[in-house]
């Protein structure tokens, strides 16, 4: 995996990461020593912890999130929960 990284990371395309990056903690934005460098995320429902955190457009890009269904009522009520 680790040499797969490294070769995607060196490309010249647009590098897009699912979720989250390959390598990265997505509560604390720690990378792995080789990790998916990625220009954007494209992720689901919400924002994961580490995407507010001040160096968060270095780890995962721009971020974008999409939507899966979920209504946001649901949501709310399962934050408060927490």
């Amino acid at each position: 995996l680790d040499q797969w990284l490294r070769e995607a990371n060196q490309c010249q395309a647009l590098r897009v990461a699912i979720d989250v990056p390959t390598g990265v903690d997505a509560e604390t934005g720690e990378t792995a020593a080789v990790h998916f460098h990625a220009a954007a995320t494209l992720t689901f429902v919400s924002k994961k912890p580490a995407m507010v955190l001040p160096n968060a457009e270095h780890v995962f890009g721009q971020v974008c999130v999409l939507p899966i269904g979920i209504p946001v009522q649901m949501m709310h009520e399962i934050v408060t929960k927490w």
